[in-house]
């Protein structure tokens, strides 16, 4: 079940970020290392955005997702072309606990987050991975999710240059 996150999740996302990191590490992909994200990127989530999560059938929280509803200043500039200039809301943050890759967390999670947006008459979906986020990659382009070029990270100092680049994809929602 997704539901909306609350403060006392906060351990669990954490937990759940401490997971995705570590497997990013073991494939080589320099999507997530160091203190991002974490438990205070969390609560700010929590201040100015929609954090949801995914609860197993004992309640335990399997997966998270950030909904970000401001412009990306990362997606001002693409190579490559969007599929239209129009409002968006961007997804990001998006993470599944150890034990529950590949079995529908992620999917519950953008399915959702594209249900919020369309409540709130928004038909425009952005999202970011990193070049070698196979799995996350492939679970897009199954959702439809349309690749759109490369973006390049602006506030991510903690990374190098050649590791900032993100392979962009944008989904139009229908009603």
């Amino acid at each position: 079940m997704v539901r909306l996150a609350t403060i006392n999740d906060a351990v669990s996302v954490a937990n759940i970020f401490e997971d995705a990191k570590e497997k990013f590490a073991n494939e080589g992909t320099f999507q997530w290392k160091g203190k991002y994200p974490n438990i205070e990127n969390f609560y700010q989530d929590l201040i100015n955005e929609i954090v949801i999560v995914y609860e197993n059938e004992e309640n335990n929280i399997v997966g998270t997702a950030t909904i970000v509803f401001s412009l990306d200043r990362n997606y001002n500039e693409i190579n490559g072309t969007w599929l239209n200039d129009d409002k968006y809301v961007s997804i990001h943050r998006i993470a599944t606990k150890k034990g529950y890759l590949n079995k529908g967390v992620a999917s519950s999670l953008l399915i959702e987050a594209e249900k919020i947006a369309l409540s709130k008459s928004i038909y425009n979906i952005r999202i970011d991975t990193h070049q070698k986020n196979i799995s996350m990659r492939c679970l897009l382009k199954k959702l439809s999710y349309c690749e759109c070029g490369e973006i390049t990270l602006l506030n991510r100092n903690d990374l190098l240059p050649s590791e900032r680049k993100r392979v962009a994809y944008q989904k139009e929602l229908q009603d």
